[in-house]
């Protein structure tokens, strides 16, 4: 179906994207509360997030501010419910996965190879155990994912200036809460922009005329604004939110300095950490080598529960072979949706290659996976005729939930008996 209006969101994708928002939620939320303990780190985020939120001090020097502020306030108005601290990152998550379907949509994807993207993010599993765990890594995604979708939005559907101008700042509200979050949403959104302005340079200017594109208008998406006047209408209000996340402070009892606060979280990022048995390297993350128990306990004997932080291997595995060749398609034919999504995934997990930290997990790979189901999505549109295409997306589709209801045991929490935990650790190193 042609929509008669190209830059309006069609009574088709409205429909699918509330399918899409329903599906997520329920798998999301569904026994959110349990275990009614605290999981994984947030025995480190959730006690400092209702300290800070209750002004009575600021023990946690890792990191910004503003996600553990929110779990603070969810977990006062909740009455310090288990489901209470986990419900903004649940609820974020559900927003990110709706999201990906509106990007694919912008991208130019027909509606079932978008709504095939949104369920394999939704099914890749790691996303659903960090939905369901208030750590500030889902809260750092689901803001960055919401501004990155504005941020094409303001681009690809809005021709107005005014109409730009809003979609910009809009992105930018959302890239203060990632980056007060976690410094990585602010990380990542520079990488995005370092994509942008050598895709947009070049194409706006093959013979090597940067300069009077990087300072005049003209540019691509944009075309009312220069390049640093898009980047100024994004970057300004991020900066103002970022800042703003830091007001709780002032009531606070002693000599807060936002620049010593600053000092404390990059001695703590940048500091020398001891090992941890949880540790691994940024090679082994898309191989799956270090997957994390975030959870495992005996209860009433013989049951045990516990939370397995494990990729699809539907997706996982069989992603990244995609992304590199959505990648070398997307250089070869000058494909810029291929090429958004290849580089956006290898610009987040690359990135650790050379960040300066000693110590990281395997949850640091989400960004970077959270790119996967859309991936495999570009990957068969491109690469797969288009009578086979959708008989390839429900194979691969049914596959990769296959594996989703197997390991969904371990992935919320349910009961299991005595040792039925060792069929889900496929490898020794998976222990």
């Amino acid at each position: 179906m042609v929509n008669s209006k190209p830059h309006s969101i069609s009574k088709t994708d409205w429909l699918v994207g509330i399918l899409i928002a329903v599906i997520a939620s329920t798998l999301i939320c569904w026994r959110l509360g349990l275990p009614n303990t605290l999981v994984f780190d947030e025995v480190h985020y959730v006690p400092a997030g209702q300290q800070f939120f209750g002004a009575e001090g600021w023990s946690n020097n890792s990191h910004p501010p503003f996600a553990k502020w929110l779990i603070g306030l969810s977990s006062y108005l909740t009455n310090n419910a288990a489901w209470g601290w986990r419900l903004p990152g649940a609820i974020l998550a559900t927003l990110s996965v709706c999201s990906v379907f509106a990007v694919m949509r912008m991208f130019g994807f027909r509606v079932v190879v978008a709504l095939f993207a949104a369920l394999m993010t939704l099914l890749n599993q790691t996303l659903l155990v960090q939905a369901r765990t208030a750590m500030l890594d889902i809260h750092s995604l689901g803001f960055f994912v919401l501004s990155a979708l504005f941020l094409v939005w303001s681009g690809k559907r809005i021709r107005s200036r005014i109409g730009a101008s809003a979609g910009l700042i809009i992105s930018g509200v959302f890239l203060g809460l990632a980056a007060s979050s976690k410094w990585s949403g602010g990380i990542y959104m520079v990488l995005v922009w370092a994509g942008i302005f050598i895709w947009r340079c070049t194409e706006s200017s093959p013979k090597g005329m940067v300069l009077p594109r990087f300072l005049g208008s003209g540019f691509a998406g944009w075309r009312r604004f220069s390049f640093m006047g898009t980047l100024f209408r994004q970057g300004i209000p991020a900066l103002i939110v970022y800042i703003l996340t830091f007001a709780p402070f002032l009531l606070i009892d002693g000599d807060w300095s936002i620049v010593d606060l600053h000092n404390r979280m990059l001695a703590d990022v940048t500091g020398e950490l001891k090992n941890h048995p949880y540790q691994s390297q940024w090679w082994e993350w898309p191989l799956m080598l270090e997957p994390v128990w975030y959870y495992f306990e005996k209860q009433t004997l013989p049951n045990t529960t516990a939370i397995f932080l494990i990729g699809n291997p539907a997706i996982y595995w069989a992603g990244l072979p995609a992304i590199i060749a959505c990648f070398v398609y997307g250089i070869l034919r000058q494909d810029g949706a291929l090429l958004a999504i290849s580089s956006a995934f290898l610009g987040f997990w690359l990135v650790y290659a050379v960040i300066p930290r000693d110590l990281m997990f395997f949850y640091y790979y989400e960004q970077s996976s959270f790119m996967l189901g859309m991936g495999i999505a570009a990957f068969v549109s491109r690469f797969v005729k288009r009578d086979l295409q959708n008989i390839a997306l429900l194979i691969w589709g049914l596959v990769a939930a296959g594996f989703f209801v197997f390991f969904y045991p371990v992935l919320t929490a349910m009961p299991f008996e005595g040792d039925e935990w060792l069929r889900w650790r496929w490898f020794s190193f998976w222990s």
